[in-house]
């Protein structure tokens, strides 16, 4: 997990409603789809993206199908062998099960950028990140140059 801090200026000629709205867009977008926005007031709001990872969802069901042929096996040779072979079945899906579980509810990647805003103009944006921010800084970047208005078209055009 990391922290950092970031504080920019935005163009004198934005108002809060400016900010409002690009903020919004850029939640909309490809980039910020992922994120929940929580508006705590005016001037505050937080981005949160938790994002799990599938596979630790697959592995629980593929070893819990595989442990399956093994019982059978067991069956087959005598009754107490059976019975071991069911709670052990049984200790194995639930040594399993306790673990995919915190690992994919309990522990999600989670990246969060508190941002605020300033009551000057012209307007002082602070950002603070923390997370698995490392695995999002384009996000960020896409949300930062949104806000500063920095995005400028980079693709072919007509010149006159």
């Amino acid at each position: 997990m990391s922290v950092f801090n970031d504080e920019f200026t935005v163009p004198e000629n934005y108002t809060m409603d400016d900010i409002k709205r690009r903020v919004m867009s850029w939640n909309a977008s490809h980039l910020g789809k992922e994120y929940i926005m929580e508006v705590k007031s005016e001037r505050h709001i937080i981005l949160t993206k938790a994002k799990h990872d599938m596979r630790i969802c697959f592995y629980p069901c593929i070893a819990l199908l595989l442990g399956i042929p093994i019982v059978f096996m067991l069956f087959m040779a005598s009754p107490y062998t059976a019975v071991f072979a069911i709670f052990g079945y049984l200790a194995l899906v639930l040594i399993v099960e306790t673990v995919s579980v915190y690992l994919f509810c309990l522990n999600p990647e989670k990246a969060e950028y508190s941002i605020t805003f300033s009551h000057e103009i012209p307007i002082r944006v602070r950002v603070i990140g923390t997370g698995e921010i490392g695995k999002s800084s384009h996000e960020y970047q896409g949300l930062k140059d949104n806000l500063y208005g920095s995005r400028q078209d980079q693709g072919l055009g007509i010149e006159f």
